[in-house]
């Protein structure tokens, strides 16, 4: 029988930034917060799979397609109760056992049904049998027939053409008792690795033979990653974890738990799976994949100089990280430079290098260096992702007790809105410790006379979408960022007061849909006005798109925006994930002229 090539090769970008050598690790891939709030009702996770075009993930009543960054890219709805899914040859494959009597056709609980890489459904066939989960291998599709809660050892399998011609039923015995039959099947391109509740086994194609392994949990799915990206010779695997105590946890907390997901790679010797997982893939804060310092102080070659990156009334420097990880070597090499400037720097003893601290770690971490006497200045190390999950957590009461300040941007935009909502310390809208390492001598020039708050800053000329004079104290942020902070009831109160807006990765229309329903949601609708930053042109080279179609289109959505709200809008601020980015403070008032001068 020959062996097709399941899985094509991945994006050139994560080919050549996922793993360097054989030794060395894979990185994680983490899903965003509340993407997969769907979860909270069809529980955990069924099946896995992957194609160049991204990762695909099932649950009991739909599939989603995110990216290797773990960003959602698309989510279709299915019958109920969807299980595992295989890819191959630019097809998904999902195996059903249909629940309810109107969803099944003829009669028949069982079905396979198949989708393009971009979710859109090829073909189906139903069956008598119901099936657990599904494996492509060469020419055959294998039909992993579901059995009831009881232990058993008689399983059954039934051989598929790739289409979905029925080539029969086969019984087999994988010496050993197991629950609800196969719960998992992926290819190590020779032969068959079945999942069970019971034990996990290779078989042969003809499902003959088998010698059952000594694996990790795979039983919500796992996937065969191409060597493209694995650059080793042995079969490396992708298999996916529940973080925050799976749909049990996220229940319990949905709104500062929600569900999130870890993807894991193990490499296969034919016997043993050894884990190879590393940390998440780490992005500075201009979006490009962060490159190891091998010197403290200096980043990619270049010695840093943060002297007068902030007033002299900041002594002492608090590091946390209260979203993503940063990379150990960035993070030591901006330690040693704010030293060298001549600050005292305090790291909180609960930061972790290799995955992102469990949030009461994070929440313990952000309020022993806020209540720190000898703290001036509490600096987030990096945005990322999961801020969020502290905010029900945080002792806002106590915080509430001492105004500190606090300095990030980002997915720090959470935190940043939250202070405001619960009238808490003093938030700066600037540069996180990532974002010092690239940031240009004008963006700490900017920085240090907004924290000193002794004068009044320069000028800044902005271009006019909807002409008109405001004043008021500044809100806003990444605007994914403050769109879940409304959807989440952290949002700050923007009567009467100017947003500021930037984005980085969302494409033109997926910022559109963001604005769109924050409109809705009437969160312009006492506002003074609205002032945007970047919107990501850096990232228009991860999109696909033309720099000058990824401009107008951008421009066009602001356009848009500007004839939705009743209030002047501008553009041109340099804020965001930029080299040059002007730190805002939240506190201080802000005025725009008639002609378009933001004065502060």
């Amino acid at each position: 029988m020959k062996v097709r090539n399941i899985f094509a090769a991945v994006a050139l970008g994560l080919a050549s930034t996922a793993v360097s050598a054989e030794t060395a690790k894979m990185n994680a891939i983490q899903t965003v917060p509340h993407e997969f709030d769907m979860l909270l009702k069809s529980g955990h996770i069924q099946g896995l799979a992957c194609s160049e075009k991204g990762i695909y993930l099932s649950h009991q009543e739909g599939l989603a397609k995110i990216g290797w960054d773990g960003k959602m890219i698309k989510h279709v709805e299915t019958p109920r109760h969807l299980g595992g899914i295989a890819c191959a040859d630019g097809r998904i494959y999902g195996a059903f056992i249909i629940r309810d009597q109107k969803d099944m056709k003829e009669g028949k609980p069982g079905l396979i049904r198949v989708w393009d890489e971009d979710l859109n459904q090829v073909a189906e066939k139903t069956f008598q049998e119901t099936a657990g989960c599904v494996g492509v291998l060469g020419d055959t599709v294998y039909y992993a027939i579901g059995y009831g809660k009881k232990p058993h050892r008689e399983c059954s399998i039934k051989r598929l053409g790739l289409d979905l011609s029925d080539r029969g039923n086969q019984k087999f015995d994988f010496g050993y008792a197991i629950k609800y039959g196969i719960q998992a099947l992926a290819t190590d391109g020779k032969s068959l690795i079945c999942a069970n509740y019971g034990g996990v086994s290779l078989a042969d194609p003809e499902f003959t033979t088998f010698k059952k392994l000594k694996t990790p949990s795979f039983a919500e799915g796992f996937a065969l990653v191409p060597k493209s990206i694995s650059k080793r010779e042995k079969p490396v695997f992708m298999a996916v974890r529940a973080l925050g105590g799976n749909m049990k946890g996220w229940r319990k907390d949905p709104k500062n738990n929600p569900p999130r997901l870890r993807i894991e790679f193990y490499e296969f010797d034919g016997e043993t799976f050894t884990d190879i997982t590393g940390k998440e893939v780490q992005e500075d804060e201009d979006g490009a994949v962060v490159t190891a310092t091998k010197k403290p102080g200096e980043y990619k070659g270049r010695k840093l100089d943060f002297s007068g990156s902030l007033p002299d009334s900041i002594k002492t420097i608090a590091l946390v990280m209260p979203a993503s990880i940063q990379s150990k070597a960035n993070f030591d090499s901006g330690k040693a430079a704010l030293k060298a400037a001549g600050y005292k720097v305090k790291v909180m003893p609960r930061l972790n290098f290799d995955t992102v601290a469990p949030v009461e770690d994070r929440v313990a971490d952000f309020e022993q260096a806020w209540m720190d006497p000898e703290v001036d200045l509490v600096l987030c190390a990096r945005g990322g992702r999961d801020s969020e999950s502290l905010l029900g957590k945080l002792n806002w009461e106590k915080l509430r007790t001492r105004k500190q300040r606090v300095l990030g941007f980002s997915n720090i935009t959470m935190i940043l809105n939250a202070m405001l909502k619960e009238n808490a310390g003093h938030p700066f809208s600037g540069p996180t410790l990532s974002q010092f390492l690239y940031a240009q001598p004008s963006t700490f020039k900017w920085l240090s006379k907004a924290i000193a708050n002794d004068g009044p800053m320069p000028d800044v000329k902005l271009r006019a979408l909807r002409p008109g004079a405001c004043s008021g104290l500044a809100c806003g942020g990444h605007i994914a960022l403050v769109l879940r902070g409304v959807q989440m009831g952290w949002a700050a109160d923007t009567k009467d007061r100017i947003v500021f807006l930037e984005t980085t990765v969302w494409e033109p229309e997926k910022t559109r849909a963001m604005l769109d329903e924050l409109v809705s949601k009437g969160y312009f609708k006492e506002c003074a006005g609205v002032v945007f930053g970047d919107m990501g042109q850096s990232k228009a080279r991860r999109s696909g798109m033309a720099l000058k179609d990824w401009k107008k289109k951008m421009a066009q959505v602001r356009k848009d925006l500007a004839a939705k709200v009743t209030c002047p809008v501008y553009e041109e601020y340099p804020y965001g994930h930029i080299s040059v980015s002007y730190t805002i403070d939240f506190l201080r008032r802000k005025t725009i002229t008639a002609d378009g001068i933001l004065k502060q």
